[in-house]
């Protein structure tokens, strides 16, 4: 069993892997095969990230009832064993104690003595989402003849 974070983004590099196939440079996840060979990779994630799109294209539901813009209407959140923040467009931050609040129900976004806390994963989360910007051409250049190589 695997009690470390992972990530559907994963799935991919454990099939290529697993059937003997590169992983291309594009993928942002990593194999699980260590995992399920009973390994501990040297370099694994601490935490986990995801974004989260709730637009109502036909009804436009939470938009009305949060007074959001179609484009608003998604939230980025960073999760490790300790705390979980939430980064809505438009909204106030939520972060959460999960040792002390498992079930989430305190917010201390605006508690005084989180704010550090609060910086610390608002940055993390930024610094995530920078190194994970849309970079399917990082890895390639383009010869004299025109060709796009891969360069390693």
């Amino acid at each position: 069993m695997v009690t470390a974070f992972t990530e559907s983004v994963d799935i991919m590099p454990t099939i290529l892997q697993v059937m003997g196939q590169d992983i291309p440079l594009q993928c942002d996840g990593a194999s699980l095969l260590p995992w399920l060979k009973g390994d501990t990779p040297s370099k694994w994630r601490d935490a986990v990230y995801w974004l989260f799109d709730f637009r109502d294209i036909e009804l436009a539901i939470p938009e009305k009832a949060l007074g959001l813009a179609h484009d608003e209407c998604s939230l980025l959140v960073c999760r490790d064993d300790s705390f979980k923040y939430v980064h809505c467009v438009n909204l106030p931050p939520l972060l959460f104690d999960l040792r002390n609040d498992p079930e989430e129900l305190h917010n201390l976004a605006e508690e005084p003595d989180y704010q550090a806390v609060l910086l610390d994963y608002a940055q993390k989360m930024l610094s995530w989402r920078m190194k994970n910007e849309f970079g399917a051409l990082d890895h390639y250049k383009v010869t004299s003849n025109g060709k796009m190589v891969l360069a390693r």
